[in-house]
């Protein structure tokens, strides 16, 4: 629920938009139907000044809520591993703060940060290597550690993952957009 509108992702790579009518009913059989791709809608995020993100594939599309119209989309940049492109799994989760929004892919312990006004790729993260040192009694990770969830709440990034842990980032208080580095 957003901008008094019901957002609904499909799998057909649908959003659709519902609405009260004019005698303050939901209008169920006629909804705003927004094609952002030929992929399912994996996630809906809420950005500031009436925008929406949606991830299809790795396409993530900005919504105006208000005009219920796509303004752009853009593809997430895939992963580069020994100086070769690998494949890149679809946008699994998205959560926006500030001037940075958050992108979790299918299999994967990376996050990306993208800039919300110019949408250029500003930072990756991977998480892998911060679960083992948190690890109580210095279990061994078993199998390969994958984001399960994002969300942002009270100057944190929350990140859940299939280890069972949750792990959080702080987020500066003007921007939302991080300077975080892992050591090598």
């Amino acid at each position: 629920y957003y901008r008094r509108a019901v957002w609904v992702g499909l799998h057909s790579g649908d959003i659709h938009v519902y609405s009260r009518g004019s005698c303050g009913q939901w209008e169920t059989n006629s909804p705003a139907i927004l094609e952002v791709g030929p992929s399912p809608i994996t996630s809906l995020a809420i950005g500031g000044s009436g925008i929406l993100y949606a991830a299809s594939g790795t396409t993530i599309a900005v919504i105006d809520a208000d005009s219920t119209e796509i303004e752009r989309s853009f593809e997430v940049e895939a992963k580069w591993e020994n100086g070769r492109v690998q494949e890149a799994g679809h946008v699994t989760h998205l959560a926006c703060a500030g001037l940075g929004l958050w992108v979790a892919r299918a299999d994967s312990a990376n996050l990306w940060v993208y800039h919300t006004e110019t949408y250029n790729l500003i930072q990756s993260v991977d998480l892998s290597d911060n679960i083992p040192r948190v690890l109580v009694g210095g279990r061994g990770v078993q199998g390969s550690v994958v984001i399960t969830s994002l969300a942002v709440s009270t100057g944190l990034l929350w990140v859940g993952t299939n280890m069972g842990l949750a792990l959080t980032v702080p987020l500066p208080r003007l921007g939302g957009v991080p300077s975080i580095y892992s050591s090598a």
